[in-house]
């Protein structure tokens, strides 16, 4: 089987297929396999703007909780009037990380 390192996605898997004869070949021999190496060797990006975007987002997320969790310590406020920007903020950071962290679906939008 050819080097498959460089075939990351479908796309780049249609282009080898259409330049490439050995990677035809094989490809018609047994489509099955081929793409379950493919899928296998497809890599999750990990990317520093990734980690720098989760990071900033948890961070907000723990500034929230603590700054709630402060307030109503130190009896700034009773534990009923915790500020609602809080709230929200936690809320918020703690939607963002989730929908951050689920892998995106691969359908492109075609159930």
């Amino acid at each position: 089987m050819p080097d498959m390192k460089d075939i990351t996605s479908a796309r780049k898997l249609v282009d080898k297929v259409a330049t490439e004869s050995a990677v035809a070949a094989d490809f018609r021999q047994d489509p099955e396999k081929y793409l379950r190496q493919l899928a296998a060797t497809e890599a999750i990006p990990n990317n520093l703007v990734y980690w720098m975007i989760i990071g900033a987002i948890g961070l907000a997320l723990i500034i929230s909780l603590l700054g709630s969790v402060l307030i109503v310590a130190f009896k700034v406020v009773s534990p009923t009037l915790v500020p609602d920007i809080l709230i929200t903020t936690a809320s918020t950071a703690l939607g963002a990380l989730a929908g951050a962290l689920v892998p995106m679906s691969r359908t492109n939008g075609n159930s």
